[in-house]
């Protein structure tokens, strides 16, 4: 998917005030299992582009002052009742449940979806999108807690940054706009650091390369009654082995794994090295469950409250290292089902108001469809 023709997109589709514009799933990078039939005689696909999904952080105290423009702007992005009601109402709903707003099957207009079709595999059908928003606080809160799973986890994946982010946080600019962006960009490093840190605690003692990015993607779909109902039963596997995006979580989680390697918390077999010995691939991971020291190292990466629960379990109680690494393994297995069980259900509602049953029904019976295939 070309990025510059999204960025462009959102630039002339959408109010300002976004602060962070991110696009992840299948319709931004391609995906194993999302297609079926080729034409004979070329690479175009004949079937519909998958959904291209996005998520817009706006600062908070732009919320309100987004929607109102948002609805003047695009009023068939959103269902009759927040359209009705407007941008206050429909901020109110945003911060209820995952504290995210989605509008779904909204086509890419039409000067954009001509680009965006020449730079791509399908043959026909129109381009649709789905965007999330998001005010910004509540943004970072769930990159640091892990509050509903619903943004951290997407961004456990990787992920297409569509704003200058990446740019600006490295000007060395001293402005209030540049800090922010440099907030933001350690904020979602450290969401990477947790999501490396709980999946090694998860894993048994022996893991391969593919099984620690798979259990880190299946994260949060902890819990996730979607994944038994409308869900493609392979979404776990085809995240990881689409296109080159095994090679996007080696670049994702690389530095973070070759910092616990130096720290002794995980050793590597099998190993393909940079010239500055940096591990770039490896064979099989060993975390050493027996060390207390290593085990230390990675509970403070936990979110807060996986971490009050294993602080209130009396670990230290429990004589053998194997069996309290078993037991954090189990609390942030409960706390994970817990929390993504709670805000799934709660999420799923709240699109019945936001896109309108209408919708909803048609986004549902796509992802069955998906799933039957």
């Amino acid at each position: 998917m070309n990025k510059e023709i999204l960025s462009a997109m959102i630039e002339g589709t959408f109010p300002t005030g976004i602060h962070l514009a991110i696009g992840y799933g299948s319709g931004v990078f391609e995906q194993k299992g999302y297609h079926v039939a080729e034409s004979i005689n070329s690479s175009y696909i004949k079937e519909e582009p998958p959904m291209i999904d996005m998520i817009f952080v706006v600062e908070d105290d732009s919320v309100i002052r987004w929607h109102k423009e948002n609805i003047q702007r695009n009023p068939s992005h959103y269902g009759a009742i927040p359209r009705l009601l407007g941008g206050e109402f429909v901020s109110k709903v945003q911060r209820t449940s995952a504290q995210i707003y989605y509008n779904t099957l909204v086509p890419i207009p039409e000067e954009f979806a001509e680009d965006l079709s020449k730079n791509s595999k399908y043959m026909h059908g129109k381009q649709l999108m789905k965007y999330g928003v998001i005010g910004r606080s509540d943004f970072l809160d769930d990159l640091l807690n892990w509050t509903n799973l619903y943004v951290s986890g997407r961004l456990h994946k990787p992920v297409a940054v569509l704003t200058d982010i990446e740019e600006a946080s490295g000007s060395g600019d001293s402005s209030d706009l540049n800090i922010e962006r440099q907030l933001t960009l350690h904020v979602m490093q450290r969401n990477l650091r947790t999501a490396l840190s709980t999946a090694i605690l998860m894993l048994p003692g022996e893991f391969s390369e593919m099984d620690l990015y798979k259990r880190i993607a299946s994260l949060s779909y902890e819990g996730d009654f979607r994944m038994s109902i409308a869900e493609n039963p392979n979404k776990v596997d085809n995240i990881i082995t689409k296109g080159d995006s095994y090679a996007r979580f080696q670049g994702l989680y690389k530095g973070y794994i070759n910092a616990l390697v130096r720290h002794n918390v995980i050793d590597l077999t099998n190993t393909v090295t940079q010239e500055n010995d940096e591990v770039t691939e490896f064979t099989i991971g060993k975390f050493k469950r027996n060390d207390s020291a290593a085990v230390k190292l990675l509970i403070p990466e936990l979110p807060i409250l996986m971490g009050q629960h294993i602080a209130s379990d009396k670990l230290m109680d429990i004589p053998s290292e194997h069996e309290k690494v078993e037991r954090v393994s189990r609390i942030c297995r409960q706390t994970l089902s817990n929390t993504v069980s709670q805000f799934s259900r709660s999420q799923t509602l709240k699109g019945l108001l936001t896109a309108g049953v209408s919708k909803s029904l048609i986004y549902s019976m796509q992802k069955i469809l998906k799933r039957l295939k």
